[in-house]
């Protein structure tokens, strides 16, 4: 059975009995996009996410060794990648964080202006989305991230935010409030 058709378990097991490159590659490549997708909305910079995903996947390579298989695999790995951009959010606090979204307006007026009046307002909704969500409170996006980007259910959501489900609940309304009255005008606009 080749690297691609094991299971987590059965990669992590080669791993720690040290069988470890075609395992170890085959978790990383299994694990990088979902952390990505996670970590990006808490750092909306690309470079940043970048930075926050290898450290997160050298963390959960260094620490197998204490994964107990109380919760799923990628649940645990999705925790550690929280924690991560916590940290690391935490480390930046002194400087302001950078919002390629934000910068992308300014670099791409030549190109939007150019570009059908349909994909036009598709790239000005993501703008939009993107700075709305800006606007949201970290715990609020994070929550937004895991259930409404990443699909994941309510409990296994707020296990990997590191909170009770009540409280996930309370910030996917809280933010998802905020959206409407944020993007308002969009809906507005294209009525």
């Amino acid at each position: 059975m080749n690297a691609t058709e094991q299971t987590d378990a059965e990669l992590i097991a080669a791993v720690l009995a040290g069988r470890t490159h075609d395992s170890v590659a085959m978790l990383v490549r299994r694990h990088t996009t979902r952390v990505r997708a996670i970590v990006h909305p808490m750092l909306l910079n690309h470079a940043d996410t970048d930075d926050v995903t290898q450290e997160t996947l050298v963390k959960v390579l260094a620490s197998l060794k204490t994964f107990k298989g109380e919760s799923g695999f990628a649940t645990w790995v999705h925790r550690i990648a929280v924690n991560t951009a916590l940290n690391f959010i935490k480390r930046r606090k002194r400087r302001p964080p950078e919002t390629e979204d934000v910068d992308a307006i300014s670099q791409f007026e030549d190109v939007m202006a150019a570009r059908p009046a349909d994909k036009l307002e598709a790239e000005e909704i993501d703008v939009a989305i993107s700075s709305a969500m800006t606007q949201l409170p970290l715990e609020q996006r994070l929550a937004i991230s895991l259930v409404a980007i990443q699909g994941m259910d309510e409990r296994e959501a707020a296990s990997v935010a590191g909170c009770n489900t009540a409280t996930l609940r309370w910030r996917l309304h809280a933010a998802r409030k905020k959206l409407r009255i944020l993007l308002g005008d969009l809906r507005s606009h294209g009525k």
